[in-house]
């Protein structure tokens, strides 16, 4: 069996530390949000027409979202998962 070796981020993180995760993730979602619009525009396009969004739709984006947001926080307590 092959054993996980698991690293732990030290809780007090130096200013180049988090100014480096800060501009990463800045650019990681910067990039992501990029390629969303990309193709979004794309299917617009193709279907000719315009972007409608109903209210349950933005409902289950936004629920989608937050969804996203906290597997991202669980990853620094992957421990308290439950």
């Amino acid at each position: 069996m092959t054993e996980m070796v698991e690293e732990r981020v030290p809780a007090s993180l130096s200013q180049a530390n988090r100014s480096r995760i800060m501009l990463t993730g800045g650019l990681a979602g910067a990039l992501l949000g990029l390629a969303v619009a990309y193709v979004l525009l794309q299917r617009l396009e193709e279907q000719g027409g315009e972007l409608h969004v109903s209210a349950g739709e933005g409902v289950r984006l936004g629920i989608s979202a937050l969804a996203i947001l906290r597997q991202v926080a669980d990853l620094a307590h992957p421990d308290e998962q439950g």
